[in-house]
């Protein structure tokens, strides 16, 4: 997030230089391309086994919440500006404005956020050995380390229908964002205030659905209804 905010505040410099213009945007999906991993790295750690579907939901559904609050505040600030002359572009106030949110972001996320509970120096006693308890009964084991098995990962069947059905989740989701604005402009004809906010809708409901869908997993886990892949799979092919 370090890395991907300063290469957004450096893009309107870049812009003006295809071959810089790609690199940067190259250099930003290869920093890019881990946060949803490491995501789950980091609630293995921290999310008991019967509250997992709702957090790592919560954790998701914020990029489409992300997407749904920047592209209306990216339209006002094409058509207001942020300091800028009025002689000059004012697109490049988007670059700077979420660049220099991210580099916030970052500074609060090294403050507050910590590996694992055990190394957490605010958590309460109480919350870490709930979280920790839970987690370890799931395991069968205590902190232990294991091998990573990798050749058995990458010859799983599951692990490679994970790998495809996210890559075409990500797709549509990508498609969706770049494909409706150009729409409502070339064919709708909506200024670019009004376009980001009705472009932003479709994202703004995906994010709530997200959070939904985790709650009714978690849910149907409880209960015992469905076994946790169970609950998953059907999550996912409705959602």
């Amino acid at each position: 997030m370090l890395c991907a905010s300063l290469l957004s505040l450096l893009t309107p410099v870049a812009a003006y230089h295809k071959q810089s213009l790609i690199l940067i945007r190259i250099l930003q999906g290869l920093a890019l391309g881990g946060t949803f991993p490491s995501a789950h790295a980091m609630w293995r750690q921290w999310a008991p086994p019967l509250e997992r579907s709702k957090l790592v939901a919560i954790t998701f559904a914020g990029g489409h919440m992300g997407i749904g609050f920047a592209m209306p505040l990216s339209g006002l600030l094409c058509e207001s500006g942020f300091r800028s002359p009025p002689h000059q572009s004012k697109w490049p106030s988007v670059f700077y404005v979420f660049g220099g949110l991210g580099l916030v972001w970052c500074l609060v996320w090294f403050a507050l956020v910590h590996d694992s509970p055990q190394s957490h120096p605010r958590i309460s006693v109480k919350e870490r050995d709930y979280i920790v308890s839970a987690i370890e009964k799931e395991q069968g084991l205590s902190t232990k380390e294991r091998s990573l098995p990798l050749l058995q990962i990458m010859t799983s069947r599951a692990v490679w229908a994970i790998i495809l059905s996210t890559i075409c989740s990500d797709w549509g989701t990508v498609l969706l964002s770049a494909i409706v604005p150009t729409f409502v402009d070339d064919v709708l004809r909506f200024d670019i205030a009004e376009n980001g906010i009705l472009s932003s809708l479709p994202f703004l409901v995906m994010s709530l659905f997200t959070v939904l869908s985790g709650l009714i997993a978690d849910a149907i886990r409880q209960r015992q209804l469905l076994s946790t892949g169970g609950a998953r799979k059907l999550m996912n092919s409705i959602v």
